[in-house]
């Protein structure tokens, strides 16, 4: 029996078809918003998020991504990254933050078309606790040209790796593939339905075996023998 306490996962388990509502109850807490699904036909552990012991808040990074269709039929792809600490912090011999203020504040944004290739990127590093951190930026300019389908990482690594980039705009970078896939991929979708999204097969729940794939993706679906 799984305890779901998140109503996504019952919006999951009927885009993959699963038996409801006879395998499923429904329960509302107090607050109305945490709805409590039974779900009895697999054995999955609970998924709930333990209550923490007595702690000290050290530390907060806000990271967001935003995904823009442009009139010129371009699309962008926006990263920001902020740190901030509860408390005083001090560099010795750099910096000096008060509580709240941030330590990074870091923006990245890629023009890409509708291959995923980057046409052009902006970046800006607004706040920082290194003067040689701007050294970082130019290099990443040599990633125009690339693509986000075909070996991000590894370009990543390749031009921004070790000692020649920023470890948090390479971070940021790397998921931004997964926010243009997000962003782009329903519009492409619907312009071309018979083209398989760049999503299929890359995870669990869009194996290409799956019944949600079956369903929404037929042209796509590829039964497993072994499973049968």
């Amino acid at each position: 029996m799984v305890q779901c306490t998140n109503y996504d996962l019952r919006l999951n388990a009927l885009a993959s078809g699963w038996p409801l509502p006879v395998a499923f109850t429904r329960q509302w807490d107090r607050s109305g918003k945490i709805g409590v699904f039974l779900y009895e036909r697999f054995g999955a552990t609970r998924m709930t998020w333990p209550t923490p012991v007595d702690r000290e808040p050290l530390h907060t990074r806000s990271v967001t991504f935003e995904g823009y269709a442009r009139k010129d039929g371009l699309w962008d792809i926006e990263a920001h990254l902020r740190d901030t600490k509860p408390f005083f912090f001090e560099v010795p011999g750099e910096n000096q933050w008060q509580p709240g203020e941030p330590i990074h504040d870091l923006r990245i944004r890629l023009t890409l078309d509708s291959q995923f290739v980057v046409q052009d990127i902006a970046m800006a590093m607004n706040r920082i606790p290194h003067d040689t951190c701007p050294q970082a930026l130019p290099p990443m300019r040599g990633l125009i040209g690339s693509s986000l389908l075909k070996g991000w990482r590894r370009t990543l690594d390749a031009q921004l790796g070790g000692v020649q980039g920023c470890t948090h705009m390479r971070e940021l970078l790397f998921n931004m593939g997964t926010a243009a896939f997000q962003s782009i991929g329903p519009r492409l979708r619907r312009a071309n339905p018979e083209k398989a999204p760049p999503h299929l097969g890359r995870c669990k729940t869009w194996a290409l075996d799956t019944p949600l794939v079956q369903r929404l993706y037929p042209l796509h679906y590829q039964p497993n023998p072994k499973k049968d």
